[in-house]
């Protein structure tokens, strides 16, 4: 049992000088960052206060007090702006010098119509969109 700095105790243990809890058993009055997020909230400088784990204990998230958190800040004009411009960015497509409705893949720059119709990817073939994907081997053809 661990004690929480309000007093109570909860069922966990002790990792690397942390209170770990498992999935689904953390108490109450702790959040992880997605969770403050959600709430508007940030960790506001604070440490963590526990680990959440799951997967065996291959993965972990870092988990932060709600009575610390402090409400998030807010962009201003000048960031908001900055962001929607980094955001278009993303979306522009050098091969056909248009905004796509997604982010296009940094290593190329192109959306996969252009850049994907004759490129072999695990043993597939990407086509046009719309039309799927083929194998290139038909059932009991020999390939090397």
């Amino acid at each position: 049992m661990i004690q929480l700095s309000d007093g109570r105790q909860a069922p966990g243990r002790w990792i690397c000088g942390l209170p770990a809890f498992r999935y689904g058993w953390a108490p109450d009055g702790l959040a992880t960052r997605r969770q403050l997020r959600a709430e508007h909230l940030s960790p506001g400088g604070h440490e963590p206060y526990a680990l959440l784990l799951w997967r065996r204990d291959r993965a972990f998230a870092w988990l932060y007090r709600l009575d610390l958190a402090q409400p998030a800040r807010t962009p201003t004009p000048a960031q908001q702006a900055a962001l929607t411009r980094a955001m278009a960015a993303r979306r522009w497509c050098a091969g056909c010098q248009q905004h796509a409705d997604h982010c296009v893949a940094p290593v190329h720059r192109t959306v996969w119509r252009l850049h994907g119709q004759d490129r072999r990817l695990r043993g597939m073939t990407l086509r046009q969109p719309g039309v799927g994907i083929t194998n290139p081997h038909p059932k009991g053809a020999a390939h090397v």
